[in-house]
């Protein structure tokens, strides 16, 4: 009986650690590649936005319009390049919202546009209407933040 109980106590002992879940880490770069959709006129209709992929050589952010994807070429050039896409960092976007910001980021940008995740509820405290970001990911760009649904 004595050695049933032991057995028992091991096997409790084992589930039982087999049940615990570590901290979780930050958002990984990676989560933030997907397709993207938005409201971007406010009248309910989701259509396609943004889409990131990533490969060997980094980040490609692409936008969509008129029906296609396409990427965001380098203004005020003669050469027909591409945005550099890079990581989009708390200090990124701190910058750009104009106060501190005390949550994980989590995101991409080019010189005139950025995905970012953050958690859901995040506000950039603006006025007079500040931005609350209903699903977590947002899209900043030169006419404001949009609220976006990652697919």
């Amino acid at each position: 009986m004595k050695k049933l109980f032991l057995f028992l106590m091991v096997i409790a002992a084992a589930l039982a650690g087999c049940n615990q879940k570590p901290n979780a880490p930050a958002p990984a770069a990676d989560d933030i590649v997907g397709i993207y959709n938005a409201d971007q006129d406010g009248g309910g209709k989701i259509t396609p936005f943004a889409k990131i992929e990533k490969d060997n050589t980094g980040y490609i952010l692409y936008e969509y319009d008129k029906g296609k994807w396409w990427r965001p070429k380098k203004q005020w050039v003669d050469v027909d390049s591409f945005e550099p896409v890079t990581p989009m960092t708390k200090a990124d976007l701190a910058k750009e919202v104009k106060h501190p910001v005390s949550v994980d980021v989590d995101g991409v940008k080019t010189t005139t546009f950025a995905v970012i995740h953050v958690p859901v509820g995040w506000s950039d405290d603006g006025e007079p209407k500040p931005f609350i970001s209903k699903t977590g990911y947002f899209a900043l760009t030169e006419l404001g933040p949009i609220d976006l649904q990652k697919q």
